[in-house]
C-alpha cells in the first residue's frame, strides 16, 4: 500500500482533493481530504472522504456517500 498522504488526487468529474489521512478500514482504503481550489490556493472546510479501489492494474478514488462509512472513517481521525 502507498502512502499518499499529503498528495493531490483528481477525479473523473476535475475535482482535485488533498489527502490529509489515510485510513485502512475492513481491507478497503479510505482517504480523508479536503477540495482544492484555484490551484491550490483555496481548500473547503468540509471534509470529503474517498475511497480507492482497484480494478486489474488500474486504481480509481470516488467519493464516499454512505453515512455510516464516513462516520466510521470520520472516528478514525479524530
Amino acid at each position: 500500500m502507498i502512502n499518499r498522504t499529503n498528495q493531490i488526487v483528481e477525479l473523473e468529474d476535475d475535482k482535485q482533493y488533498l489527502i490529509l489521512r489515510q485510513v485502512v478500514y475492513k481491507n478497503e482504503t479510505y482517504y480523508v481530504t479536503t477540495e482544492i481550489f484555484n490551484d491550490g490556493d483555496d481548500f473547503d472546510k468540509n471534509l470529503t472522504v474517498l475511497k480507492e479501489s482497484t480494478e486489474g492494474e488500474d486504481t480509481y478514488v470516488t467519493e464516499v456517500n454512505d453515512p455510516e462509512i464516513i462516520k466510521t472513517i470520520s472516528e478514525y481521525v479524530e
